[in-house]
C-alpha cells in the first residue's frame, strides 16, 4: 500500500538514502539533483519547502520535493530507491500529490536525455514546453500540467 507522509527533520536519514539509491544506476551524464550529493543541501529543502516520503508498507521508499512558486508549485524532485523502481509506487504518489492540489500550475524539468524520466512525467499529463541548458551544457526538458 502506497502513503504520502509530510517528511519532518528525522526522514532525512532515509530520504538521502532512497534518493541515492534512485540515482546510482543512472546512465545520463550530470545525472543527480544537488539534493541527491548533498545531505546538508536536502535538509535545507525539508526545512523549507515541502517535502513527501512515499511509504510502502510503512516504509520509505521514496520521496516527492515540492516548493511552491507564486505563479506555480515547482515539482523540484520526484525519486523511488532502485529496488522498486517499475513499480508504479512513483507514478501512485504523484498522482496523489496531484490530487491534492486540484487547482495548480505544475511546472519541473529533467534531463532531456532521461527518455525514461520524460515519459514518466508524460504519462501523468505533463506537456514538454521547451529545454534548457544547465551548468556544463546538460539539456534540460521543461515540463508544465495545468490542473483546473
Amino acid at each position: 500500500m502506497i502513503e504520502l507522509r509530510r517528511a519532518v527533520p528525522e526522514d532525512l536519514d532515509c530520504l538521502f538514502e532512497a534518493a541515492n539509491s534512485a540515482f546510482a544506476g543512472s546512465t545520463v551524464s550530470g545525472k543527480g539533483p544537488r539534493w541527491k550529493r548533498s545531505r546538508e543541501f536536502l535538509g535545507d529543502c525539508l526545512a523549507e519547502q515541502e517535502c513527501w516520503c512515499i511509504l510502502l508498507d510503512g516504509r520509505t521508499v521514496g520521496g516527492l520535493l515540492l516548493f511552491p512558486q507564486p505563479d506555480c508549485l515547482w515539482l523540484e524532485g520526484a525519486f523511488v530507491e532502485a529496488g522498486h523502481q517499475g513499480e508504479g509506487i512513483g507514478q501512485q504518489a504523484l498522482g496523489e500529490l496531484l490530487r491534492r492540489y486540484p487547482e495548480a500550475t505544475w511546472r519541473l524539468k529533467t534531463p532531456a536525455a532521461d527518455k525514461r524520466d520524460c515519459h514518466f512525467y508524460e504519462k501523468l499529463g505533463f506537456a514538454r514546453t521547451g529545454t534548457e541548458t544547465g551548468h556544463g551544457g546538460q539539456e534540460f526538458a521543461l515540463y508544465e500540467k495545468k490542473i483546473f
